[in-house]
């Protein structure tokens, strides 16, 4: 296969009557309303995807050896990407690897695998021109070896943002010892999309149930927390902050976000502008999380300007995604803006996607 084969392809186009057809062969019985203009039937890939993972052999290899991951992330490919963006019409998928990154290795493999990941994804972006872009990974928690690898990924790769996982071990992204590292993200106003993962305090809570059930979208929020509580997000506001599956647990908590102001007065020090202003200045993906209850929760909060679609690929399937998220009752404006235009302004480099 060619590398423009698929990045060349034309979106194929379903015909409302075919994608329901398959979609109640599929066990997935729904009442869509009907096709607005930001639905799956498009003549143009269009959609901008936030919340992609790759699997680059480094890090595939690295996991193994640890006895961590999943069988979606040691069985990812770039044609499986490639033709699940083209069912979707995803014009452009930004790329990451998935918890935990190379949080769990020490500082030189950490090194190593974090700048391996990065030199992958930037191939992919020269092998598919346009399909692809780059959240790049850090050697988290070893700080000083982060701080050489921001300025490699985004001054010599030209990367679109880093990644960072939500914690490391039992320190979220507020934690003084991560200080140096937002400090320098605040500087280049850099983007930095956050992923979720197990915590040390939490792991394996019910029995048989992944931790990702329920685990990740409580430390996204803790993560959330932890920048407003710590004073980092007042001081580090530069930092453009994507938030997966629609901010987790956090649009759920904003009242008790909002009372403990109440109950330690000393908190209007560190975050003066209160929990509302500092949540509606992140931004969200819509991964795992485009249903009325979650998505519905979030935008009760934040102005759609602050959301962008994610799919969470290749743990679900972006059709599903996208789908859900066409079928809820949002108006084509905001279907348009949480697809494709949100994610053009955060990245400008997406302007022709």
């Amino acid at each position: 296969m060619s590398s423009q084969s698929r990045s060349d392809g034309a979106c194929r186009v379903v015909s409302r009557r075919t994608f329901v057809a398959s979609t109640l062969a599929a066990g997935t019985a729904a009442v869509l309303p009907s096709w607005p203009r930001g639905s799956l039937a498009q003549e143009k890939a269009h959609r901008i995807d936030v919340h992609h993972h790759l699997s680059p052999p480094t890090h595939i290899e690295a996991l193994r050896k640890a006895k961590l991951g999943t069988p979606p992330t040691y069985n990812w490919s770039v044609q499986k990407s490639l033709e699940d963006m083209d069912k979707a019409g995803v014009a452009t998928s930004i790329t990451s690897v998935t918890t935990p990154a190379a949080s769990f290795l020490d500082t030189d493999d950490a090194r190593r695998v974090a700048r391996e990941c990065n030199e992958y994804a930037a191939r992919l972006m020269t092998d598919h021109p346009g399909r692809f872009g780059i959240f790049a990974t850090l050697p988290l928690p070893h700080v000083e070896a982060s701080l050489a690898e921001i300025a490699f990924a985004l001054d010599t790769l030209k990367a679109d943002g880093i990644c960072l996982m939500t914690n490391y071990g039992d320190r979220w992204l507020g934690a003084p010892e991560l200080a140096p590292v937002m400090e320098e993200l605040n500087r280049r106003k850099a983007v930095a999309y956050t992923h979720p993962g197990p915590v040390d305090c939490c792991r394996n809570m019910i029995p048989g149930v992944h931790d990702s059930i329920v685990e990740f979208e409580s430390d996204t929020a803790r993560t959330i927390a932890s920048l407003m509580f710590s004073g980092a997000a007042e001081r580090w506001p530069n930092i453009r902050f994507i938030f997966s599956h629609a901010g987790g647990t956090a649009p759920a908590l904003i009242e008790r976000f909002r009372n403990a102001q109440r109950l330690n007065p000393k908190l209007a020090e560190t975050m003066p502008r209160g929990a509302d202003s500092y949540m509606k200045s992140f931004h969200y993906d819509t991964a795992q999380a485009a249903n009325p209850m979650a998505l519905g929760s979030l935008l009760k909060l934040v102005p759609v300007s602050q959301v962008m679609f994610g799919t969470d690929f290749p743990h679900r399937k972006t059709t599903e995604q996208a789908a859900a998220l066409s079928a809820m009752d949002l108006g084509a404006s905001a279907l348009d803006a949480i697809f494709r235009d949100n994610a053009r302004q955060l990245v400008p480099r997406l302007a022709g996607a």
